[in-house]
């Protein structure tokens, strides 16, 4: 019997995850995109909507919350076309078994690490029984890692392509065990539009991960983390709009930072739309029992702690807005 070509026995297996739409997109269309921030307390979890039909979600972390039934409402019914796991700490997975029992996902990717919880509960283990779970339900796994970068999520002509942004090799600090500099990046170009994840990476991974292209919105690393989103990444990226997955105060782990809003502020411009409340630190102590003051924002930057669920949309025009 002759061999299927590689790229036919991948549509085969993955499903619609491993094809592109049956016609081509074009720009002139501008069908929508939406980006889902879910308001998920002190966790991470997004859902992309894309304009050919296809679901990226990105992490499903979550505290008193309920992701599966958040995407339920957003998916109306809808397949996951790709369900992107940047790193595993419990709040970036853990409704990862609820949504796999609960909604249909098509193709699993994540960075092939077992990894911990930054709770420091016990999670040894937890990426790979979540590995086990997704194939014993009959969902296809990639591991996506520096020496293995591909992703069979193909684009859709030349207006629409999911890539994985990765550093060349894993950082000292992701070897030596933090799972945050660990984290796979990933993004999404829609004609003139484009979204980049970057999970909880830290400076020594941003600077692995250079250089990259300026993208239209930036989901901030590491909920605005004070380690993360240094000038370097912001001055590359420079992005328009930015969103940060961030839980209400009091935090233990101070976020977000004061010079991380100040960063992102004089980066996007755009006149200011109030304050966000965030911490006057360098590096956080959880003992101290730090108290966030008010800190001015841009109104192209939203923060789930006090904006709640934000849903933002674009036509691939290079502007978004919010839902």
């Amino acid at each position: 019997r002759r061999a299927l070509p590689l790229a036919a026995a991948l549509a085969l297996l993955l499903g619609p995850a491993g094809r592109a739409a049956a016609e081509p997109l074009r720009c002139e269309e501008r069908r929508p995109m939406r980006l889902h921030v879910y308001d998920v307390g002190q966790a991470a979890a997004a859902l992309l909507e894309l304009p050919d039909g296809r679901a990226v979600v990105v992490d499903v972390g979550g505290v008193r919350t309920s992701v599966e039934r958040k995407l339920q409402a957003d998916l109306r019914g809808r397949p996951i076309s790709l369900l992107w796991i940047t790193h595993p700490h419990d709040d970036h997975l853990s409704h990862a078994r609820a949504v796999l029992k609960g909604l249909r996902v098509e193709l699993w990717a994540d960075n092939g690490q077992d990894g911990g919880s930054p709770s420091r509960r016990s999670a040894q283990g937890m990426g790979a029984r979540l590995r086990a779970e997704a194939r014993a339900r009959g969902v296809p796994v990639v591991s996506v890692t520096p020496s293995s970068p591909a992703l069979p999520f193909p684009p859709a002509g030349d207006a629409l392509r999911v890539t994985p942004v990765l550093p060349r090799a894993w950082t000292r600090r992701c070897l030596e065990g933090n799972v945050n500099d660990c984290s796979i990046g990933l993004r999404v170009d829609y004609c003139g539009s484009s979204v980049l994840f970057l999970g909880d990476a830290e400076e020594e991974e941003e600077r692995a991960l250079g250089p990259l292209a300026p993208a239209t919105l930036l989901v901030v690393p590491h909920h605005g983390s004070a380690t993360s989103s240094s000038e370097r990444l912001l001055r590359q990226v420079r992005p328009r709009y930015a969103v940060i997955s961030v839980g209400r105060p009091p935090d233990e782990y101070c976020h977000p930072a004061a010079r991380t809003i100040e960063r992102l502020d004089a980066v996007l411009g755009g006149p200011r739309n109030g304050s966000v409340q965030a911490y006057q630190v360098r590096r956080c102590s959880k003992a101290a029992r730090l108290t966030p003051g008010r800190v001015p924002r841009s109104d192209r930057l939203w923060v789930t702690a006090a904006d709640g669920d934000v849903t933002l949309i674009t036509t691939g025009d290079g502007a978004f807005r919010r839902e």
